[in-house]
């Protein structure tokens, strides 16, 4: 492990590129592309850098290396971020429609797939139902959500209402509630909170969908146990054929 740098003083870029684990190319890069604030000038060839471009770039690097997002997704984050200092909610608010695949053209108006607006005002009312209030926004997550709903009726139940989703939306909040809570992470600053959390959403994700499919399949084998489809799981150790 390379020895610490006493990030009090003024960084070289080979002590950011060190410390940030981005290399000095792909630093320069950034600062070329908006996403990072360039570093001061003290003379021609030497330019220094602060903590802050260390935080910046690992909020960067989490976008792009963890959340798969692309340059324009995370520049319009990051303005919205700095521009909205006093309400923290438009940082957080670009940054989950960013992670959408459906959400590809975020300055132009979210609509319904397939015009589908009934579809979407109970969507809507499902929601509200749970006491989930976007106030005048649609996040580019609700478009996912109509979007799926569309697909299981198209696929598997035409007659699908939404309200019927209201249990398993209350069921969501209550698991997502307990993910937020459970082992809070500490936040230095305002970058580092929305580092943090765009993390902790995209690497979560990814838990809660195993965990699903696992619990899925042991409950399926349940059911079928008790239908007398299929025998018992034979005891561990107990030689089972």
């Amino acid at each position: 492990m390379a020895p610490a740098t006493d990030t009090s003083s003024p960084l070289k870029i080979s002590d950011l590129s060190r410390l940030s684990g981005v290399p000095s190319e792909t630093i320069k890069f950034y600062v070329r592309e908006g996403l990072l604030p360039p570093g001061e000038s003290l003379r021609a060839n030497k330019t220094v850098y602060t903590p802050d471009h260390v935080r910046r770039l690992a909020l960067v690097r989490a976008m792009r290396e963890i959340g798969g997002l692309g340059i324009a997704s995370i520049r319009r984050i990051l303005e919205a971020f700095d521009q909205g200092a006093d309400d923290p909610r438009i940082a957080f608010h670009m940054a989950f429609d960013a992670l959408s695949p459906l959400a590809n053209e975020p300055a132009a108006p979210l609509t319904p797939p397939g015009g589908d607006r009934r579809l979407r005002d109970d969507t809507d009312a499902m929601l509200g139902a749970a006491g989930w209030d976007f106030g005048e926004r649609f996040p580019a997550a609700e478009l996912e959500l109509v979007d799926a709903l569309a697909s299981v009726r198209e696929h598997l139940y035409p007659d699908l209402a939404p309200a019927e989703l209201l249990p398993l939306t209350k069921a969501v909040h209550a698991l997502t509630d307990l993910e937020m809570r459970w082992r809070p992470l500490n936040r230095d600053t305002a970058v580092e909170e929305l580092q943090l959390t765009f993390l902790k959403t995209i690497l979560f994700e990814r838990v809660f969908v195993a965990l699903r499919r696992l619990a899925r399949e042991s409950i399926r084998d349940q059911i079928l146990q008790a239908q007398g489809r299929v025998r018992p799981h034979a005891d561990a150790g107990g030689g089972g054929s």
